[in-house]
C-alpha cells in the first residue's frame, strides 16, 4: 500500500491498519492511496489494483472530462474472473459516487452574486420595488452566498475519514450544518417579516 501526503511524500505500508493509525491532518494528511492485491499460484497469477485520491483540478476551464478519483486494474489469465471482478468493483465504486455537490454550491454562491446586484440596484431612485421586497431580495441572495461558502467548507467531496482527520471532518461538517441552519431560520423570519410589512402597509 501507497499512501502519498499533501507535501507529496509516498510511503509504502505493509497493511490498511498501519495507515490508519498514523497522522492524518496538516501536511500529513493523505491525498491519495494505492492498494495492489496479488495471488499467485502454479497455475497463474492473478493481481488488482486499486487507487483513491483527491482529484486534482481540471487542466483547463475548457476540459470537460473530469479528473478521476478512484480507478482500478484487473489481471488475470481467466477471462470470466477478470469480468466478474471487474463488475464487482464497479458496483462497489457506483454505490460510493457523489453528487458534484461542488458545482451545486458555486451555482448558489453565483446566484445570490446576481440577485444581491440586482437588489442593489433597485435601491437606486426611482424606486421600482416596495422597500419589503428589497429587503427580502438582499437577505436571500446573502443567504445564498453564506450557506454556499459554508457547504463548501463542510461538505468536501472527497475525503480519507481516519485518524485525525476525522475529527477535523466532523468539526468542520458540524460548523456547516450550524451556519446552514442560522442562515436559513434568518431567511424565513426575514421572508415573514417582509410579508407582514407588506400586508399591514397595504391596510
Amino acid at each position: 500500500m501507497f499512501p502519498t501526503t499533501k507535501h507529496g511524500i509516498r510511503a509504502q505500508k505493509a497493511s490498511l491498519e498501519e495507515i490508519i493509525s498514523e497522522n492524518n491532518s496538516g501536511e500529513e494528511e493523505v491525498q491519495e492511496l494505492k492498494m495492489t492485491l496479488v495471488k499467485k499460484s502454479r497455475i497463474h497469477e492473478a493481481q488488482i489494483k486499486i487507487e483513491f485520491r483527491v482529484p486534482p483540478p481540471p487542466p483547463s476551464r475548457e476540459a470537460t472530462q473530469r479528473p478521476y478519483s478512484i480507478q482500478y486494474y484487473v489481471l488475470g489469465e481467466e477471462r470470466d474472473w477478470v469480468f466478474l471482478t471487474s463488475s464487482k468493483l464497479d458496483d462497489r465504486i457506483a454505490i460510493i459516487k457523489q453528487l458534484p455537490i461542488f458545482d451545486y454550491l458555486i451555482f448558489i454562491i453565483a446566484g445570490g452574486i446576481v440577485l444581491m446586484f440586482l437588489s442593489l440596484l433597485a435601491l437606486r431612485p426611482p424606486p421600482s420595488l416596495p422597500l419589503g421586497y428589497k429587503v427580502v431580495g438582499f437577505f436571500v441572495s446573502a443567504s445564498l452566498i453564506i450557506g454556499g461558502f459554508a457547504g463548501m467548507y463542510g461538505f468536501r467531496p472527497y475525503n480519507f475519514c481516519w485518524g485525525d482527520h476525522a475529527k477535523i471532518f466532523n468539526n468542520r461538517r458540524n460548523i456547516a450544518k450550524f451556519i446552514i441552519n442560522g442562515v436559513i431560520i434568518a431567511l424565513v423570519l426575514s421572508i415573514v417579516g417582509s410579508v407582514i410589512g407588506t400586508l399591514v402597509f397595504l391596510k
